[in-house]
């Protein structure tokens, strides 16, 4: 197989820290909803 082009690699890169970043943002806003109530 031929190697990924840079921006593909890039792309993939933003693509799984975005998930990571809206993960931590769920469990975020988890915790805040559950001090609320």
């Amino acid at each position: 197989m031929p190697s990924k082009p840079s921006w593909l690699r890039v792309f993939e890169a933003c693509v799984k820290d975005l998930r990571e970043i809206q993960d931590n943002a769920a469990v975020f806003d988890i915790a805040t909803l559950g001090d609320r109530s």
